[in-house]
């Protein structure tokens, strides 16, 4: 109080706050998957750490502390930032509600680690990368992703009515996650994101051709096919996990013999294009018009 610090006289512990911050305020506020990584950081990280201390006594130097510890344990820096992250969303949210003075996680201070370069194919690499994958049953999906930046989730939550063929458009509005150990439909993460895409026609060619091979997988089906709706699918017509989508987007780049790129990647083109991106667009639009 001589400081001019405000006094806690809070007796919850930071084990206790945080599992009652989850389920009353975090889980009514942000996206299934932003909770379960707050709940993954909390319990495998926070928690081990600084879960028996009193909220009100907790300092700057014990967060600092416990996210030393996490770097010395192994942690990339990019999830001690997170886990930096999580404690301060749930120590702003006690001091909103006066268990605390102030939000200690704010006072530490983390190194900015250098933005990875983003790696996308160029243009050369991208046909190539298309010509070598042409007879692959998600090959559709291939081309969504170049041709449009779609993110993962987005690309294998779409479904066929979220495709005007004869407008030429895609309607971008759920996307599917693996979240608490099953497959999940979630709306897009902003309001941005949900969106109404233009589609070349290479892409609408692609789901053409597409549709016709899932319409004879179905009628060969010696099991019911699921009724999901969804245009990329497996063979049984079940929704395709986004795990073995990224494994399958790697053999596609092993089997044309380009760079494997993250897939993450191309979604940062509709959202940060750049000098080094845009040859990539062209060269795409280039191979639509020759197709």
């Amino acid at each position: 109080m001589q400081r001019g610090i405000p006094v806690s006289g809070t007796r919850d512990t930071v084990d206790g706050y945080l599992h009652s911050w989850l389920t009353e305020v975090a889980a009514k506020r942000v996206r299934a998957n932003t909770l379960t990584g707050y709940r993954t950081n909390i319990n495998r990280h926070i928690v081990p750490r600084i879960g028996r201390r009193r909220l009100g006594k907790l300092t700057a130097r014990d967060v600092r502390l416990m996210l030393d510890d996490c770097r010395r344990a192994g942690l990339s820096d990019r999830s001690v930032r997170y886990v930096h992250a999580t404690m301060r969303a749930a120590l702003e949210d006690a001091v909103r509600e006066d268990l605390v003075g102030r939000n200690v996680a704010k006072l530490v201070r983390l190194s900015t680690p250098p933005r990875p370069e983003t790696r996308v194919l160029s243009a050369t690499e991208g046909q190539t990368l298309l010509r070598a994958n042409q007879d692959d049953r998600l090959f559709a999906a291939l081309v969504l992703l170049l041709l449009l930046g779609l993110r993962r989730s987005e690309t294998l939550g779409l479904r066929w009515l979220d495709v005007d063929l004869d407008r030429g458009v895609v309607h971008i509005r759920q996307g599917l996650h693996y979240l608490e150990r099953r497959l999940q439909f979630l709306p897009p993460k902003t309001r941005r994101s949900k969106r109404t895409v233009p589609l070349p026609r290479l892409g609408a060619d692609a789901l053409k051709d597409h549709r016709k091979r899932q319409d004879e997988e179905r009628a060969a089906s010696l099991h019911p096919w699921p009724d999901t709706g969804l245009v990329f699918v497996t063979v049984v017509g079940t929704p395709v996990d986004p795990n073995n989508f990224s494994r399958t987007f790697a053999a596609w780049c092993q089997t044309a013999d380009v760079p494997t790129v993250r897939l993450h990647d191309y979604a940062d083109l509709r959202v940060m294009p750049t000098s080094a991106q845009r040859p990539l667009c062209d060269g795409l639009r280039a191979l639509d018009r020759s197709a």
